[in-house]
């Protein structure tokens, strides 16, 4: 998904995930993430389930057909089956 920004919800600018550390990374596993359009209108959720910044991959669980123009992280931890197991905060 060349080209598409990551956003967290809490902050306005987007993510260059080089320049987060290693630890906030994996915290931000298994967060809710939405998939939006151009005009910033939801297509779909998903999970984040990886993170690897040396080769700028995300890796997310959905069901998304269609390439999202951003993708937002959001600050609800989910299982696989989407249960609410946290907050980033938590």
């Amino acid at each position: 998904m060349n080209g598409v920004k990551l956003r967290h919800c809490l902050r306005p600018d987007d993510l260059d995930l080089s320049r987060v550390p290693r630890l906030q990374l994996q915290n931000l596993k298994d967060t809710i993430v939405g998939f939006l359009d151009s005009d910033d209108f939801l297509q779909e959720i998903g999970i984040l389930k990886d993170v690897v910044p040396s080769s700028r991959i995300s890796k997310i669980w959905s069901r998304i057909l269609d390439a999202p123009s951003r993708i937002e992280i959001g600050d609800v931890k989910l299982n696989n089956d989407g249960r609410e197991i946290g907050h980033l905060g938590q």
